[in-house]
């Protein structure tokens, strides 16, 4: 089976799920605070290091 066609077959699957249990069945979400960083801090800290050498 292709993969696009797995992804697919999983998606229907899951939205029948959905429509048979509700929403109750999934994993509850998480809310993240709005200043929750979303990747390890030494990428940010990498990132902000390129952005002042490239400004000089």
């Amino acid at each position: 089976m292709s993969g696009r066609q797995w992804r697919w077959r999983n998606f229907v699957n899951w939205i029948r799920s959905l429509a048979e249990y509700g929403a109750g069945w999934q994993p509850p979400l998480i809310v993240l605070p709005p200043d929750a960083i979303a990747y390890p801090a030494s990428i940010l800290q990498a990132q902000h290091q390129i952005v002042e050498e490239l400004r000089l």
